[in-house]
């Protein structure tokens, strides 16, 4: 009955579907949300918790995407405590929404095939090499993210189940007689305008401005001053081949310049001794007679060689 699913779908949808599925629903928690502790649900929808754990989780996904997608510039927004207890108050939100869906898509029974839930991860771009689907990557980048392929597909194939009510009912939407007239007379409104423009320079001479001015307003505004850290260097290469290259050394300077630095070619004089050793036992005489022969060997060894 609703196999024509779309892609796409909007807050506004989402909450025209809960007024048409959901008859009733408790909410609890949602006021006090940034306060609970232990294992008290953040919210509960007709009878469904929601845990602090999911909702951390949840908060610190969608925080991520949006450091990835807007960088420096949600940084700016997330120290706003303002902005960052309205953003966790959109995501709590969001995920009751999701719960309300949930609910409404399981009484109506409505239910996503395995092989749709694989065509749409083939599908993805992000795991993708050359316009393929490639295995290795898609198993890299859930493993990157902390998810495991049986967790996003659950994933996917809720999201794809919750489709199916949303174009459903966007599908089959329709609009009364009355209500197309509304829609065209806004349409066709006109508006008349003037533009004056007024020149700031008038003014600057009225107007002075006081170094304590200039502090508060600094102080004020001190994260649209931030720069990321910049270094400035120079340097200068000097390579050996080119400081050769006009260089000419004649055998007179290699002369002066051995002649100036003797020292450093200069090494200690060596010795090497060698001793024969001669154990005359109980004839002393005889061991006597020995080394006097070894020495006249050995002094004429030495005039030979001289």
């Amino acid at each position: 009955m609703l196999e024509k699913i779309r892609e796409e779908s909007q807050g506004f949808w989402a909450k025209v579907i809960l007024g048409l599925v959901i008859i009733t629903f408790a909410l609890a928690g949602v006021g006090s949300y940034l306060n609970t502790r232990g294992d008290e649900p953040i919210a509960e929808v007709n009878g469904e918790e929601i845990s602090v754990a999911a909702f951390e989780a949840a908060y610190q996904q969608a925080r991520n995407r949006m450091e990835q997608q807007y960088g420096q510039q949600f940084s700016v927004l997330a120290a706003d405590a303002n902005y960052l207890k309205t953003f966790r108050q959109q995501i709590l939100e969001q995920m009751i929404s999701e719960r309300l869906l949930d609910q409404a898509t399981a009484e109506m029974e409505l239910r996503v095939s395995e092989e749709r839930v694989n065509r749409e991860i083939v599908a993805i771009p992000d795991f993708q090499v050359e316009g393929k689907f490639d295995n290795q990557r898609y198993n890299d980048l859930l493993r990157l993210n902390g998810r495991q392929p049986a967790e996003f597909k659950a994933t996917l194939r809720a999201q794809l189940t919750r489709q199916q009510l949303i174009s459903a009912v966007t599908g089959s939407e329709f609009a009364l007689g009355y209500e197309v007239n509304q829609l065209l007379a806004l349409q066709q409104q006109q508006r008349d305008v003037r533009v004056a423009t007024v020149n700031a320079e008038q003014f600057v001479g009225s107007i002075e401005v006081t170094d304590a001015d200039i502090e508060d307003y600094y102080q004020a505004n001190l994260a649209s001053y931030d720069t990321e850290e910049k270094v400035a260097v120079q340097y200068i290469e000097l390579a050996l081949d080119d400081l050769m290259a006009g260089i000419e050394i004649s055998d007179a300077d290699v002369e002066t310049y051995y002649s100036a630095n003797q020292n450093r070619y200069m090494t200690d004089a060596k010795r090497n001794v060698t001793h024969i050793l001669i154990e005359f036992g109980d004839d002393e005489a005889a061991a006597q007679a020995k080394a006097e022969a070894l020495l006249a060997d050995l002094q004429v060894a030495r005039i030979s060689r001289n």
